[in-house]
């Protein structure tokens, strides 16, 4: 329902404002906001709250003080002007455009964590420019954005690396997905845990990730997925998109781009993105004994070992064993994985050890 005109509006609160012509002009009017603020909080549902920025300046989200942020995750989603999905901005990384700098007037949703959250700040945060401050500058390493376009309108998805990451989905460094316009493309990653996630960080602690890629669209269509930041990674780094419908397999450091023709009735976990090799702060020793998953079918290349034992262990995320097998080693090994959920998989052979985290999706 909408709020007349005239209503006072309340200064702790974001408010969405539908224009139904092409052009006009609203007048605000009141004492503008200075000092300390806190902006009202709940927890319920999904957790989102849309709150204002209340000063006659930008803010600046990544500020290092003037905030408090009890039970509220570090990312921040803007509805962008005429946009057709939500940016995202969590831990120096942004999606669709977005930033760290909120303009003045701008309202935003945070996402609250638990019980009592509480959202604070001071003029501490306020930045002075004539910047239009709703654009992201981040230059890093380890950083796959993928642009999905379809129906003349698009979406992103980042996936990333960082030491302060886990594998779940974290308040600190992740951004969740929030759902855009019905007619634009809508592109997720999943976490270990299953969350939809916008903007999806890693940590550096396994030598292959498969990263689970989510799709959907609300009408049948070609749809072109183009990716970039292939070229901040370390160049011994292996990254490949596998689409389960199809079964082909892309290297992205060859080919940036990948077109499908989208139908309604494909899953929406239509693709998993291959990273290998150097995903470590320290160097990796070369060897041709490789391992990571597809499609639910754990896959191991080993040439050099062929005729070699291998002992397989598979753990659910409670750190519970759900395989312990033997292997004989041929050149290439596959084996189906019967299993749903996060697992991490250890391959040890000839003194060397492969570990890979995936979620499973059968």
């Amino acid at each position: 329902m909408g709020t007349e005109l005239n209503t006072a509006l309340d200064e702790t609160l974001g408010y969405m404002v539908y224009v139904p012509e092409a052009n006009h002009t609203y007048a605000f009017t009141g004492p503008m906001n200075g000092g300390n603020f806190t902006a009202l909080t709940t927890h319920g549902g999904e957790g989102y709250n849309l709150v204002p920025n209340p000063y006659p300046s930008a803010i600046d989200w990544g500020a290092s003080s003037g905030w408090t942020k009890t039970n509220v995750n570090n990312a921040v989603y803007i509805w962008p002007s005429g946009g057709s999905n939500y940016a995202s901005y969590v831990d120096g990384v942004a999606n669709n455009g977005g930033s760290q700098f909120i303009p003045a007037g701008q309202a935003f949703f945070v996402k609250t964590s638990g019980d009592s959250p509480e959202l604070m700040m001071t003029n501490t945060v306020r930045v002075h420019s004539d910047q239009a401050f709703f654009k992201a500058t981040e230059t890093m390493s380890d950083v796959l954005r993928i642009h999905a376009t379809a129906n003349g309108k698009t979406d992103e998805a980042v996936v990333r690396f960082t030491n302060q990451a886990t594998a779940m989905a974290d308040g600190c460094c992740d951004a969740w997905k929030m759902a855009g316009s019905e007619m634009a493309p809508q592109l997720s990653t999943s976490s270990a845990d299953n969350e939809q996630l916008s903007i999806n960080s890693l940590p550096y602690d396994a030598e292959v990730y498969t990263v689970p890629v989510q799709y959907s669209l609300s009408n049948d269509t070609e749809t072109t997925l183009n990716f970039s930041g292939i070229e901040s990674f370390d160049a011994a780094t292996t990254i490949n998109l596998h689409d389960l419908k199809t079964g082909k397999t892309t290297n992205l450091r060859q080919q940036q781009t990948y077109s499908f023709n989208y139908l309604q009735s494909d899953p929406m976990h239509r693709f998993n993105l291959l990273f290998g090799g150097s995903l470590s702060t320290e160097e990796l020793p070369v060897s041709e004994f490789k391992a990571w998953v597809s499609d639910n079918t754990l896959l191991i290349s080993s040439q050099e070992l062929t005729g070699k034992k291998a002992q397989v262990h598979i753990y659910n995320s409670a750190g519970q064993i759900l395989l312990n097998k033997q292997i004989t080693l041929q050149n290439m090994n596959q084996i189906p994985l019967q299993i749903r959920g996060m697992v991490l998989i250890r391959i040890i052979a000839n003194d060397e050890v492969r570990t890979i985290k995936a979620v499973l999706m059968n």
